[in-house]
């Protein structure tokens, strides 16, 4: 290893202890910018979207959860995104659905169709990835995000209303879009 840092350490008696030494100095440098050499890259799934169309009194209610995986590794195996709808003086309603496997940086639209709103009023939407904490996710504060929307009266005509600013778990603007 002539020409290196390292050279003077590294001859045939002490090789051993110059490949420690570089182990170490790659670690040093991995963990400077917070990777590591033993740690494969995982994937991070957020709600990146909770979009309802107008909500009304009946069955014809729809809601679209966008998942999203922020990271360079892609999550293998399948999860799932819960749907939380949450109506007053009632008890919740959890509407599941499987994803089978997410690249990086790829999103998908998962729609739940056919929800059930009994009365007029404001209504709780929840949505979460992958609420079983099967996928080693990086971060899980950006896995859930709400919204308080209003339902209106029968399902007739139907008419679009503004979009609903919303949060998610950490505090970062999540885009709510009525649909």
């Amino acid at each position: 290893m002539t020409g290196s840092r390292l050279g003077t350490l590294c001859d045939a008696d002490s090789l051993t202890m110059c490949w420690a030494l570089s182990l170490l100095s790659l670690a040093a440098v991995l963990a400077a910018h917070g990777l590591s050499a033993t740690e494969p890259p995982r994937p991070d799934l957020a709600v990146a979207g909770l979009a309802a169309e107008s909500l009304c009194v009946g069955l014809g209610n729809q809601v679209v959860v966008t998942v999203l995986n922020r990271a360079a590794s892609p999550v293998v195996g399948e999860f799932d995104v819960l749907l939380t709808v949450q109506l007053p003086g009632r008890p919740p309603a959890h509407f599941r659905s499987t994803v089978e496997t997410l690249d990086p940086g790829a999103r998908v639209e998962v729609r739940f169709v056919r929800i059930e709103i009994v009365a007029p009023g404001q209504v709780l939407l929840r949505a979460e990835a992958e609420p079983d904490q099967r996928v080693d996710d990086e971060r899980r504060a950006d896995n859930t995000a709400a919204a308080l929307v209003p339902a209106a009266g029968e399902c007739g005509g139907r008419t679009a209303g503004p979009g609903t600013a919303l949060t998610d778990a950490a505090g970062d603007p999540v885009r709510a879009v009525w649909i």
